[in-house]
């Protein structure tokens, strides 16, 4: 396969309808990242393509988007295909087989996505999102939004239910230049919930939080926290003790996601998160 193309869809940004692609790779970890994705596809009214790669033998967790937005009271019980359509979401369902990296890399180059949803493993080093070569190809070339679920880690969305629990986001702030574009995203995420009444944890690793534009917090509930652990301990004690929903991180979209979080604090934290992670360039 030869080398690919920057992707650059039109807008970097969480917006109001989102097309979010779901790469269904892991025979252990598949349901948790659909249920997100399909969700927050549903609630922007937006589109979700779901690029199922899974060998016979892997396909542990049946991927049915009637039968879950029938769980959730969206849909009727013995729901047709149109009305999937009528609820206001858009569905693309590749069933692929053969080479996984290869089948996920065409569907990225092919189609612009807002949003990257993946599940996670715990296991050391990159590795641990999709295999090294897909991880590295996947980081690479989709430098933009990525919510991370990692394996074992307490969903923000009932798979019962539908519902969104996100009383708690912690989002780390290194400097004022992650600040804007973070706080954005969030209150772009929380537009689509509105029955949600987050908190929104700022944690400074240092003596003195930087200055930020406050305007930007207007109508949020918004504090402030400083610690002076290592940042990678002080972001999951910060997590574990405010019982977070969601952790906040930045990467440098003008940098591959690959080289940020190859020995970086983002990839211990994926390793050790319990909650999902939602990565943002900035």
């Amino acid at each position: 396969m030869g080398e690919l193309q920057e992707i650059n869809p039109s807008q970097n940004t969480l917006v109001s309808s989102l097309s979010v692609i779901l790469p269904i790779h892991q025979a252990d970890n598949s349901m948790m990242p659909f249920v997100h994705a399909l969700k927050l596809a549903f609630a922007s009214k937006g589109e979700l393509e779901i690029v199922d790669v899974r060998r016979e033998d892997e396909a542990l967790e049946y991927i049915g988007v009637r039968a879950l937005l029938e769980k959730w009271g969206v849909l009727p019980n013995s729901s047709k295909r149109s009305d999937v359509i009528d609820a206001g979401i858009r569905i693309k369902k590749i069933v692929k087989s053969g080479n996984k990296k290869a089948e996920i890399i065409k569907r990225i180059r092919r189609h612009s996505h807002d949003l990257l949803v993946i599940g996670t493993k715990s296991v050391k080093g990159i590795g641990a999102i999709f295999g090294r070569d897909l991880a590295e190809y996947l980081a690479d070339y989709f430098r933009h939004n990525t919510l991370f679920i990692p394996s074992g880690s307490r969903p923000f969305v009932d798979m019962n239910t539908g519902n969104v629990n996100l009383n708690n986001i912690v989002v780390p702030v290194e400097s004022a230049e992650f600040f804007n574009p973070a706080i954005e995203k969030i209150r772009k995420l929380l537009e689509l919930f509105p029955e949600v009444n987050a908190r929104i944890i700022g944690l400074h690793v240092g003596n003195r939080f930087p200055d930020v534009d406050h305007s930007m917090l207007s109508g949020l509930n918004w504090e402030t926290e400083l610690r002076k652990e290592s940042v990678h301990s002080s972001i999951i004690s910060s997590c574990r003790d405010h019982n977070a929903d969601l952790l906040v991180m930045g990467t440098n979209g003008r940098q591959g996601l690959s080289q940020i979080l190859i020995g970086s604090n983002t990839e211990q934290v994926l390793r050790e998160s319990q909650c999902p992670v939602l990565s943002i360039a900035v």
